[in-house]
């Protein structure tokens, strides 16, 4: 089980959506870790802390539509949702808004609508929480965003996003966790000086740091020089993890100092139409965060069936 507790920073932008969004402002409040257990450390035998199980994957449509109407849509196979299952913190980006009452925007080539009942396979997959910050959450505005946060709340899922001037505090049961969202594309994007400014704030709190980025040209295979240009400012301002989406494609792992930047983790559960497309080829970020150090960083490889369920790959991955 994990707790969330949102921790506010000075705004760093306004934004208008649909008719004028606004930001609250707010300042930094240090969070403080519990307290050991009684008799966790002694003078003469200090004892480790437990690594932190982290797993992240890339764009989970949970809807069967706009994209597909198949039965059984979605459904993730039963080895990711026992791993998910047995770790600290599993983080998805959720593509689509819930909001059985608004009307989408005008003007979209697609608006991707969910129900709450939709959330169900999220909670059944181990899903702890999801990034909002990206192309898809103000499909119906601001009222799809409001209804988006309840029905996550409702379902015990932990929202991070679309406000870029709030870290969300995460408690694992092996310790506290920030995790910070960031749109560089879509209706909402963040600039890169702003993106910097936001982290260096989070990191502040001296907690491990997870930050999601919306970011990528759609289609695209590799990183772009700017992105990884990028991820190694978020890095040097203080991101353990950088968990990148956008593309729809599956991009390289990177090692930067005693970080990682999966830089584009593609979709995860998403409706395939060819097979055996690149769309398809996708993968689970693992590791483990020992304070504020990565360990043990890697890609589990997967691939996502024509109904949109990921499974991992039939060879053995080579990551644990």
């Amino acid at each position: 089980m994990v707790l969330s507790l949102r921790v506010p920073f000075v705004p760093i932008m306004a934004v208008a959506v649909v008719a004028a969004a606004c930001s609250s402002a707010g300042s930094t409040r240090t969070v403080v870790p519990p307290d050991p257990p009684a008799g966790a450390k002694s003078a003469s035998q200090p004892v480790a802390p437990d690594p932190i199980v982290v797993h992240v994957v890339g764009d989970w449509l949970p809807t069967s539509g706009p994209l597909t109407d198949q039965a059984g849509y979605g459904r993730v196979t039963q080895p990711l949702v026992d791993r998910f299952g047995d770790d600290d913190l599993t983080i998805a980006n959720l593509e689509c808004a819930v909001a059985p009452d608004a009307a989408p925007r005008p003007g979209l080539e697609f608006a991707f609508p969910c129900l709450p009942e939709d959330l169900d396979e999220l909670v059944r997959s181990g899903v702890d929480a999801v990034t909002l910050a990206n192309d898809h959450i103000t499909d119906f505005g601001l009222a799809g965003i409001d209804s988006t946060k309840a029905a996550l709340d409702r379902a015990g899922i932990i929202a991070v996003g679309p406000d870029t001037d709030e870290a969300v505090v995460i408690e694992t049961t092996n310790g506290p966790v920030a995790v910070l969202a960031i749109p560089r594309s879509g209706p909402l994007p963040l600039s890169e000086d702003d993106a910097v400014r936001a982290v260096r704030d989070a990191a502040a709190l001296e907690l491990p740091l997870v930050v999601s980025v919306h970011w990528g040209e759609a289609g695209s295979r590799a990183a772009s020089p700017a992105d990884n240009e990028l991820a190694d400012r978020l890095v040097a301002s203080g991101a353990d993890v950088v968990m990148g989406h956008g593309a729809g494609r599956l991009h390289a792992m990177r090692r930067i100092d005693g970080a990682v930047a999966f830089m584009n983790l593609g979709r995860f559960v998403w409706p395939v139409r060819e097979a055996p497309p690149a769309e398809a080829d996708t993968a689970v970020g693992a590791l483990l965060l020992v304070d504020d150090v990565v360990e043990q960083p890697c890609l589990l490889a997967a691939t996502i069936s024509p109904k949109g369920s990921p499974a991992f790959d039939q060879r053995d991955p080579a990551c644990q």
